[in-house]
């Protein structure tokens, strides 16, 4: 989750979806040592997806296996640079506020009862993750940051080094759940608002795809969170403090596969406390980590690794599949031949 200003066209949405009381969703329980890995676009993603579902964890058996994974560094926001007393356009400026969003990230997590080394911060381009997705398919040819100028990832932690391009940020993703062996995984909704969100939703299936193939395993359960389901004229979150989970059409098919995870008053309030952490963030996204801070529950949707793809999200294959991919099969193999090169 980031700033008001980095969010993309909204998706088409023409009316109202019906309203769901949010207590009226099956109740999601992890199994006896679930190995849970959560993924965040942007640092505080991790605590307002799934914050709640670390504390939980984490009360029951201190010892959990949890990781997580922030995909950026959430440093393009110049409006919180400029709040932070930093010059928005300067590339200095904003790589000082990726790591100071760093800090805070880790200061939450470490509060929630995670240690520095179950936290990986990867320090891919905030606002550049889908133009990844749709255009840097070639190792050679890479993103460059307009934020802070990079071409790689120099500000990351717990991290390999790896430049700015789909294979490389896939590579990632294949190897902590090559390593870790999620039977969970928490992830960014593939129809949010935020572009970051969704084309991250969409490295994370292709790469979870590849893995189930490849190993022969049956997918790890995928929850989806919501963060934002609207962007103009101003960005809205989804507020679950008002109990009831409401959705624009098209956001998903069907409320038949949506979940919660109640929070008990011990750890809604151990998560708001943990939201404090993010200072920086309290005038571009305060009142969505207020409302966070005042939910009883997390909501997930749960996704199939192959629905994360045309025609149930607005995001396309890459540019250069187009040509080579009639279907999500030939795309994935498009995509393995362009992790081999």
């Amino acid at each position: 989750m980031t700033h008001m200003e980095q969010f993309s066209k909204p998706l088409p949405f023409t009316r109202e979806s019906p309203i769901q009381n949010i207590d009226d969703l099956p109740v999601w329980q992890g199994q006896s040592r679930e190995r849970i890995l959560v993924f965040a676009p942007h640092p505080d993603d991790e605590v307002l997806g799934g914050g709640g579902v670390i504390a939980s964890t984490l009360a029951n058996d201190p010892t959990a296996p949890i990781r997580v994974v922030v995909a950026t560094n959430g440093e393009a926001s110049r409006l919180t640079a400029f709040s932070q007393r930093m010059y928005p356009f300067a590339k200095k400026s904003l790589r000082k506020l990726g790591i100071k969003r760093q800090q805070e990230s880790l200061s939450a997590l470490i509060y929630l009862g995670l240690h520095a080394r179950q936290v990986e911060y990867w320090g891919f381009p905030d606002q550049g993750l889908l133009p990844i997705w749709k255009s840097y398919w070639d190792f050679a040819k890479k993103y460059r940051s307009h934020a802070t100028g990079y071409t790689k990832n120099v500000q990351s932690e717990n991290s390999l080094s790896k430049s700015y391009t789909s294979p490389e940020m896939i590579q990632l993703i294949l190897n902590i759940i090559n390593t870790f062996r999620p039977t969970t995984i928490i992830m960014p909704h593939p129809q949010d608002a935020h572009a970051d969100h969704r084309a991250l939703a969409h490295f994370i299936a292709l790469a979870v795809t590849m893995y189930s193939l490849d190993r022969h395993f049956s997918p790890p359960l995928m929850l989806a969170y919501p963060v934002w389901v609207r962007a103009r004229p101003i960005p809205t979150s989804i507020q679950l403090r008002k109990g009831q989970l409401k959705l624009p059409a098209n956001f998903t098919r069907s409320f038949d596969s949506w979940v919660r995870v109640p929070l008990s008053p011990a750890i809604k309030n151990k998560k708001a406390t943990a939201l404090e952490c993010y200072r920086s963030q309290k005038l571009s996204a305060g009142a969505v980590l207020a409302d966070s801070a005042q939910s009883d529950n997390e909501v997930f949707d749960v996704i199939q690794p192959n629905s994360v793809f045309p025609p149930f999200t607005e995001i396309p294959i890459p540019d250069e599949a187009i040509l080579h991919s009639s279907s999500y099969g030939t795309f994935l193999r498009w995509a393995q031949a362009r992790l081999s090169q």
